[in-house]
Formats: C-alpha cells, sequence, structure tokens
C-alpha cells in the first residue's frame, strides 16, 4: 500500500470531523503500471515512512476515532482485502466493521432501474452525479465517495448510522 486515507463524517450534519492522509514508502520501485493508475511515483513517496509505520497510524486513527462503519467504493473486496493482509504481514489486527460498499448498492440500485448507468465505476458514479475530483489520489476518492454516498440517498433511506469511514 502507498497511500492511505481516511476521513470520518457526519452524515447529519455533512460535516467531516476528521482526516487522515499520508504516502508509504513501499520498500521497492512503484511500477510504472502503478503510477499510471494512481498518479503516485517514487519521488511522490520518496520522503515517506514505512509502510509498517503509517499502517500503524492508520488503525490507530481508527480506533481513536471509532467510526460506526467504514465505507468506499469496492471497499469490501479491495481495500478491506488490502488492510487484512497488510495489517497481517506486521501483526497488527485488522478493524472489523459492517461495511457500507456504493459499488455494492450502485449494482443493486441499477438493477432494481433506480440508477442509470453504463458502468459501476467511482469516476462513472461521480460524473453521473456532477462530482468532480482527482480520481486515484486516496483522499479525494473517499471525499468524492461521500458525495456519491449523498447522492444516491443512502443517508436519507437507508438510516445508516451518523459516523462513516471511508477509504
Amino acid at each position: 500500500m502507498i497511500e492511505f486515507a481516511g476521513v470520518l463524517y457526519d452524515e447529519e450534519t455533512g460535516e467531516q470531523l476528521a482526516e487522515f492522509q499520508e504516502y508509504a514508502k513501499p520498500g521497492k520501485k512503484i511500477p510504472t503500471k502503478i503510477t499510471e493508475i494512481t498518479g503516485i511515483n517514487n519521488a511522490t513517496v520518496a520522503g515517506a515512512r514505512i509502510e509498517r509505520d503509517v499502517l500503524r497510524d492508520f488503525l490507530e486513527w481508527i480506533s481513536i476515532n471509532k467510526p460506526d462503519k467504514i465505507g468506499g467504493h469496492n471497499v469490501k473486496s479491495f481495500d478491506m482485502g488490502f488492510l487484512r493482509e497488510r495489517s497481517a504481514k506486521y501483526g497488527f489486527t485488522a478493524p472489523d466493521f459492517d461495511i457500507i460498499d456504493t459499488l455494492y448498492i450502485a449494482r443493486a440500485m441499477t438493477k432494481r432501474g433506480e440508477l442509470d448507468v453504463p458502468n459501476h465505476k467511482q469516476i462513472t458514479l461521480a460524473k453521473h452525479f456532477g462530482i468532480e475530483y482527482q480520481a486515484h489520489s486516496a483522499l479525494d476518492d473517499v471525499k468524492a465517495w461521500i458525495q456519491i454516498f449523498e447522492s444516491l440517498g443512502l443517508n436519507e433511506t437507508k438510516k445508516i448510522k451518523r459516523n462513516k469511514l471511508g477509504f
């Protein structure tokens, strides 16, 4: 993992309560393909701390902020998979929360005819709702996710608890 980001968000007020963002030095050169996807290159992480230390602080940040749920787009299989794998590697315990995954929600809404989009990528949903952001910056992804979550009407129709953490 080369970037960690999260936002604690109060859906009732729309207020961002806390934020975490930090790059991690991966211990090897970042492949060109990853740079093309993320925009993060070796120069970006040159002064960063090692992954273990950033992950430890990120997990501590989650523990301190005590979110009700973790939310994100494809977070259930992709992000949480990485978080669990990397946590296990360093002997840390990954958080175990209920997950709000807008990828699965968007697919279900499309199937029910409640959402008409060509695909279910986060960038596609953002464009659909008129949300502009720099795709694949982890912190911008989280902030865009919050807007997508709100645009899908999930904070009103699903009665999801107050605090959210997206990453």
